[in-house]
């Protein structure tokens, strides 16, 4: 028996032309070979993340969790990018970090 296959739902990012309704190019990709465009896009978000916490200005406040939700939805040739809608994304987002406590006076 063959192992099953994962597909997901690729789509052509909407049209910047100021149009409410326009054309749009949907088509399947397999998961697998979509994976590194979810993770690169998951990786970048927790980059921007960990950038913002660690350039936060020392308020005498400590960030003890920052959570983020972005929508992921996969180009139809290759990669991936956000999007604003849930409406649009192939996947649904939750990013949630526990911040490791740091000493006094050592910022965020």
């Amino acid at each position: 028996m063959s192992e099953p296959i994962v597909r997901v739902e690729t789509r052509s990012p909407a049209a910047s032309d100021g149009r409410q309704i326009s054309a749009r190019r949907y088509g399947t990709a397999e998961l697998a070979q979509r994976q590194a465009d979810l993770q690169a896009s998951i990786q970048s978000v927790l980059g921007v993340m960990a950038q913002a916490v660690q350039q936060a200005p020392d308020s005498g406040l400590r960030v003890g969790e920052l959570k983020v939700a972005f929508n992921v939805a996969f180009a139809p040739d290759d990669g991936a990018y956000l999007c604003s809608s849930p409406a649009e994304a192939t996947f649904a987002v939750t990013v949630s970090m526990t911040l490791a406590d740091s000493p006094p006076g050592a910022g965020a």
